[in-house]
């Protein structure tokens, strides 16, 4: 047997297993775009046997899909009744703005004291008004969504950017179906305000600078204020 050989050693079996694993992970992927997208409501019915039909393929990477899914708390099964994608409280929905919020803030906390880049930051908020300029929505999500993990990433904790992209996950499916009232333009400016004064402040600013943008933006968008004892006094060092 030539020193090549071993290639002929791999069996199809594994072959097939491997690609039904791939497919299940772009169903999944494909159905949690829709999700996102809202095109797909929250509370939604997820019917497999009318996605394998669609998909071209069995229901059995389909179901490993669904895992998949429910792993990341994007759907739910209901025993008896299916899958479903996950419906948010009110309450939760403000729990999870609070929780990032709080991620968010210690990270730019030690941002700001480790003195790490801010460049970064920087070039996502130029984006982000090019992207309000442009009008371009899909875009801008996810510039927004680059600028968050970009301040959890440059604090230098996996663990931290690990608990926040489920968090922000979470609180993205939530807002899935709601409609954010402020135009583009003004959410770019606040983005554009917050990189500048994340680099002339303090450990203790920065966290509630940061605290403030994000209290903010989702409480606006569940059209209420935010509740004052939330409020971070911004002396705190």
């Amino acid at each position: 047997m030539g020193r090549h050989d071993h290639r002929s050693l791999v069996t199809t079996p594994a072959d097939g297993l491997a690609e039904r694993r791939t497919l299940a992970v772009e169903i999944a992927d494909r159905l949690s775009q829709s999700i996102f997208l809202g095109e797909i409501a929250p509370g939604g019915r997820l019917n497999e046997v009318e996605i394998a039909k669609r998909m071209g393929t069995s229901r059995g990477p389909v179901r490993e899909a669904f895992r998949y899914l429910q792993d990341l708390g994007i759907i739910e099964a209901v025993p008896h009744h299916g899958s479903f994608v996950v419906e948010f409280s009110s309450a939760q929905i403000k729990d999870l703005i609070v929780l990032r919020s709080t991620l968010e803030g210690v990270a730019a906390r030690m941002l700001i004291g480790t003195r790490k880049d801010l460049t970064e930051l920087h070039v996502v908020a130029m984006h982000l008004e090019r992207a309000a300029e442009a009008k371009n929505g899909s875009v801008f999500k996810r510039l927004e969504w680059r600028f968050s993990r970009a301040l959890c990433e440059a604090a230098g904790t996996g663990e931290l950017v690990t608990t926040w992209e489920q968090v922000y996950r979470r609180l993205r499916l939530a807002f899935a179906n709601i409609t954010d009232n402020r135009t583009l333009s003004d959410r770019a400016g606040r983005y554009t305000s917050l990189a500048a004064t994340l680099k002339e402040t303090v450990p203790g600013e920065a966290e509630a600078a940061v605290r403030s943008h994000i209290l903010s933006g989702g409480f606006a968008k569940l059209g209420v204020g935010v509740p004052e004892y939330l409020v971070m006094d911004k002396a705190i060092s």
